[in-house]
């Protein structure tokens, strides 16, 4: 559900939006895609062609839409990065899944 509704308001953000229509739920998912391309350059685990890109915007994004009182704080995006780095491989999918209501 979560992951979802997170995933609809990236699709929108991606053309060229009116600043004044975003909300802050949209401020904050815009904001963890552009910090997500900095989280472990070196790695390139996570950018936007990496293995991890799709699950760490949608871990980030789902929690933003969980917790709008909260949204994206910046450096999010390494805390998220570290629990998928040292996670089985298996569980990965599955913790995603179930932390994001579907």
């Amino acid at each position: 559900m979560f992951r979802a509704r997170a995933r609809e308001r990236m699709a929108r953000m991606h053309g060229d939006e009116d600043p004044d229509k975003l909300c802050e739920e949209d401020y904050s998912i815009k904001a963890s895609s552009l910090d997500i391309a900095r989280t472990f350059p070196d790695l390139a685990m996570f950018q936007e062609n990496g293995p991890y890109y799709d699950m760490i915007r949608d871990i980030l994004g789902a929690y933003v839409c969980y917790r709008p009182d909260i949204g994206y704080i910046q450096g999010m995006s390494f805390l998220a990065a570290m629990l998928l780095l040292n996670m089985e491989v298996g569980r990965r999918s599955e913790h995603c899944i179930s932390t994001t209501g579907e």
